[in-house]
């Protein structure tokens, strides 16, 4: 699992690293898998801000609060009227999807994208 070391690594270069964050990934590297739920895991709400400083300057929605980040910068919105965004970009198009069920969000979002890199 490569790409979770390397995630680890990134962590730890920060200015300041999330310890809980690198202990879930190291955990996550001694198991050799991942699933839906330890992708979940993974997830860490950040405002806007903090979120481009840490990701790269994206486009979110006008009504965006705050971010659902997870391992390999994959993200959710959370939009102020209590609705999760997803919107992915792929060599097959875009798509969106809009919910305010996150466990739906975070299925799509590991079904048809993390999953692919992660195992």
């Amino acid at each position: 699992m490569k790409d979770v070391l390397e995630e680890i690594l990134k962590e730890k270069m920060r200015k300041n690293p999330d310890p809980l964050y690198v202990r879930t990934l190291q955990r996550l590297q001694d198991k050799g898998t991942m699933t839906l739920k330890d992708f979940i895991n993974t997830g860490r709400i950040t405002t806007i801000k903090n979120f481009k400083e840490r990701v790269y300057s994206s486009t979110l929605l006008p009504d965006c609060t705050d971010v659902m980040l997870y391992i390999g910068d994959y993200y959710l919105q959370i939009l102020k009227d209590g609705y999760f965004y997803l919107e992915m970009k792929d060599k097959h198009g875009e798509s969106t999807v809009k919910s305010k069920n996150i466990e739906l969000v975070e299925s799509v979002l590991w079904t048809y994208y993390a999953s692919k890199k992660y195992n």
